[in-house]
């Protein structure tokens, strides 16, 4: 087999033998025979199991070399460069073969031939590894560091993530046996390779493809820490932590046609070591440092670091707050303000430091917007609101406010959607009457010369999302009456105002039993959804007419169908389009007998 598997005769090794499941077979055996508690029989399958292994390297590095091709193994291989390999071999081999444009069957069955191979070799080799390493004291000299060479050589030039992961957690097993072993220079293994592959990157030694995001690189620590961890030990996270910080802050080089950074292997092994679920609870005093490095990252000149430091950073959003279970629930994995001080207590000042530094620019110019903004402000809008308000933490959250209240009126969309949602973190339960009834009250006040869109948007979203909380009548009905009173959202130029004015009225007339709907509201609204003006964020604003109009007539107990009929047949498409959508979301709902009388009439 290992003659026919090494020679030239590639298409018929594939049609003769199944390799991986014999080397899977012969494993099997050789750990049931090892795990006899008979000398003789230890002794006399050592030397198979080292045939084994020499094997399985030699099925690999045949492997590697195939996929390879002109491009060598000395460096990760695209999945070009691999095709090209793959097509060349069987361009050689089979005469009638013919190269298209759509892979071919015999190439998909040689690709995967190639990555089920080495993944099977791999578990054979860390499976090997730890029943010999446990039960055999007599091992050759190059046996444990001829392994190591081969599972680093398959996570540093395979791109395939099945085979990476085939391969991690062989390599789990690997150095779970070297931590196992009782000799002082078998346990120092796997931290030398991490030392190792450290400084490489540092020496930008390594060739990696960062498109893969770094291969198997990250495979590697998060491998190695795992099964320390397993010992009951910490010592190479910390090591590891120090070094990828290091990695990270390093000076970016100074050729910007350079891609295959070590800041951004640094930052992928890290989101690889905080995905890890076993290594959360180890994580968890170094979550508040990580978190404030890759927010600075934002910063970077480089695209590649920036992409890099936001995958992180989603990774530690989640660490930081929990999986969001449900968006109806807000109470479902809430951390507030006071907790969120206490579990990472270096996140608030640095936070603050951002935002004061933010503030000092010009906020309507969007080409000066700080680069970490968005992810402090991604992380103050995930907190919840406090019950009441803390003594100790009252002017330090008065300052958090003032702060973010600078940014209500920005040009960015988004970032004030970030900004209203901060604010109401900031703001107590208790407060969140008054701080919504001054908002109305002063800040959405009208001027006949200087309105500011922006600014009345990020007020009125403020708004929305302070409902959110509020569940007393008497509360929501003082928020109705005056909301009411400022009808003048409607003419504002901008549809996208006036459909948030709609959608916050039409939220709480659903919430109301006992008001009424103002005639001359009710026909200012019909006179935007019926006359066809073309004006910015026109679907927004007629979609929230829509759903206010009904919601009106069920709430004034009034038949929907003359209303439909008439927003059918308006002149604004995007009126047409809100109906017949709100139809199909909820014809069942409506008191109609043939709605479809309606649609062709």
């Amino acid at each position: 087999m290992e003659l026919q598997i090494l020679s030239g005769e590639r298409s018929r090794s594939r049609s003769s033998f199944k390799v991986r499941g014999l080397i899977s077979a012969l494993t099997a055996c050789l750990c049931d025979v090892g795990a006899r508690q008979d000398t003789d029989v230890e002794r006399g399958t050592l030397a198979v199991s080292l045939a084994l292994v020499t094997l399985c390297q030699n099925i690999i590095d045949k492997m590697l070399s195939i996929m390879a091709g002109v491009a060598g193994q000395e460096a990760c291989p695209s999945f070009a460069e691999i095709g090209e390999a793959l097509e060349n071999i069987l361009l050689e081999g089979s005469g009638d073969y013919t190269e298209g444009t759509a892979l071919s069957s015999e190439y998909q069955y040689m690709l995967s031939w190639c990555w089920n191979n080495i993944k099977e070799s791999c578990t054979s080799l860390g499976e090997i590894t730890q029943k010999l390493v446990t039960r055999t004291t007599e091992l050759p000299p190059s046996f444990i560091p001829s392994i190591k060479s081969t599972f680093l050589a398959v996570l540093t030039k395979c791109r395939h993530k099945g085979v990476i992961e085939g391969c991690r957690g062989a390599f789990v097993t690997f150095c779970s046996a070297l931590f196992s072993s009782s000799d002082e220079s078998v346990y120092s293994i796997p931290a030398g390779i991490l030392r190792e592959v450290l400084l490489s990157l540092k020496q930008k030694s390594i060739l990696s493809s960062v498109t893969r995001r770094s291969a198997g690189l990250p495979i590697i620590v998060q491998a190695i820490i795992v099964s320390e961890k397993q010992t009951k030990k910490n010592i190479l996270l910390c090591e590891a932590l120090l070094g990828l910080f290091d990695l990270c802050k390093l000076p970016l080089d100074i050729d910007p046609g350079v891609t295959d950074l070590p800041q951004v292997h640094g930052i992928n092994m890290l989101n690889t070591l905080f995905s890890e679920a076993s290594l959360s609870g180890s994580l968890i005093g170094h979550t508040g440092h990580v978190t404030i490095m890759v927010v600075r990252l934002f910063g970077s000149p480089s695209w590649a670091v920036r992409n890099a430091a936001t995958r992180l950073f989603s990774t530690l959003v989640t660490k930081l707050f929990g999986q969001k279970k449900s968006q109806e629930n807000k109470l479902c994995n809430s951390v507030t303000y006071k907790e969120f001080s206490a579990y990472y207590p270096e996140l608030p000042p640095f936070l603050l430091e951002v935002l004061k530094e933010a503030s000092e620019r010009d906020l309507q110019n969007i080409c000066t917007i700080h680069p970490c903004l968005f992810p402090v402000l991604t992380l103050l809008s995930s907190l919840n609101p406090m019950d009441s308000q803390d003594g100790n933490l009252k002017e330090e959250m008065d300052v958090y406010r003032n702060l973010i209240k600078r940014f209500t009126a920005s040009p960015v969309y988004q970032l004030r959607h970030l900004v209203a949602q901060a604010l109401v973190a900031m703001v107590t339960r208790e407060d969140m009457k008054s701080s919504l009834m001054s908002c109305l009250e002063v800040s959405i006040s009208y001027s006949v010369n200087d309105v500011n869109v922006n600014s009345i948007h990020g007020d009125l979203l403020f708004v929305q999302k302070v409902l959110e909380y509020i569940a007393s009548a008497t509360s929501v009905h003082a928020v109705w009456q005056e909301l009411v009173g400022k009808a003048w959202l409607l003419n504002s130029t901008n549809g996208i105002v006036s459909g948030l004015y709609l959608q916050i009225l039409t939220t709480l007339l659903k919430c109301l039993q006992d008001v009424d709907v103002p005639a001359h509201l009710v026909e200012a609204v019909s006179k935007i959804c019926l006359q066809d003006k073309k004006i910015i964020g026109d679907s927004v604003v007629c979609q929230a007419g829509v759903h206010f109009l009904l919601a009106a007539s069920v709430h004034s107990g009034k038949s929907t169908c003359t209303l439909i009929g008439q927003l059918m047949s308006a002149d604004n498409l995007e009126t047409r389009k809100a109906c017949l959508q709100f139809l199909c979301d909820s014809l069942d709902e409506l008191d109609i007998d043939d709605p479809y009388e309606i649609i062709v009439s």
